[in-house]
């Protein structure tokens, strides 16, 4: 139990260090696909193909997907973690 929490601790450290503009980003802002893409390097597609199939929370006003700043945060650890382990 202590060695998992040591290795959770060790990644958030972890994460931050390597993506130190996401503490920057406000829990409460609303993303677009686009903006998360180059946020962390993947095609737009692929965001849009996450929220579609709810591996990040989003709403869709009007057809168009928007991520609170908070949700992706949270996603962006998660996706992080499993591309790492």
């Amino acid at each position: 139990m202590q060695l998992q929490k040591q290795k959770l601790e060790y990644l958030e450290d972890e994460f931050v260090h390597r993506f130190p503009l996401l503490n920057n980003i406000d829990d409460d802002l609303l993303l677009t696909p686009k903006n998360i893409a180059n946020l962390i390097g993947v095609h737009e597609e692929t965001v849009r193909r996450w929220c579609r199939k709810g591996y990040v929370k989003s709403v869709s006003p009007f057809g168009r997907y928007k991520i609170q700043g908070a949700d992706f945060k949270a996603f962006a650890f998660q996706w992080y973690c499993n591309k790492i382990i």
